[in-house]
């Protein structure tokens, strides 16, 4: 807890109360239930993210032509990748919602299985262009 000693003086003196938040600036206070964070086991997230995962559509044809242009990724290697478009998130209650304006690429992470593990996301358009190395 970080709070400047003659602030904490002074609302001593005068009776008031300061809001304690830890070294991040974080509050803690009592969060709203309805915005508190659920907590999903490991195999509740995995099959979370493998359901956003089949609804994202693969890229459209006008990004991978720019993707070629901008970032050197050919269109052989973002199929064989299976880079997709990301069109899902997860909420912290756990749920999957759609996204309003979808910006970014998705890139899968899959285990020596072939089981998707985790996603990775890099923006589609960016004012730097960078060249992600993906393979």
């Amino acid at each position: 807890m970080i709070i400047r000693t003659d602030l904490k003086k002074f609302c001593e003196e005068f009776g008031i109360e300061l809001e304690k938040k830890d070294c991040r600036g974080a509050s803690s206070a009592p969060r709203n239930d309805n915005l508190a964070a659920v907590e999903l086991t490991h195999e509740q997230i995995i099959e979370q993210m493998n359901r956003a995962w089949e609804k994202f559509p693969v890229l459209p044809a006008g990004m991978i032509m720019d993707l070629e242009k901008k970032r050197g990724w050919t269109k052989v290697w973002i199929e064989i990748l299976d880079l997709r478009f990301e069109t899902w998130r997860l909420s912290k209650k756990g749920e999957l919602y759609q996204v309003k304006e979808p910006v970014k690429i998705a890139i899968p992470i899959r285990d020596v299985d072939g089981n998707l593990v985790n996603v990775s996301f890099v923006p589609a358009r960016s004012k730097t262009i960078q060249n992600h190395i993906i393979c």
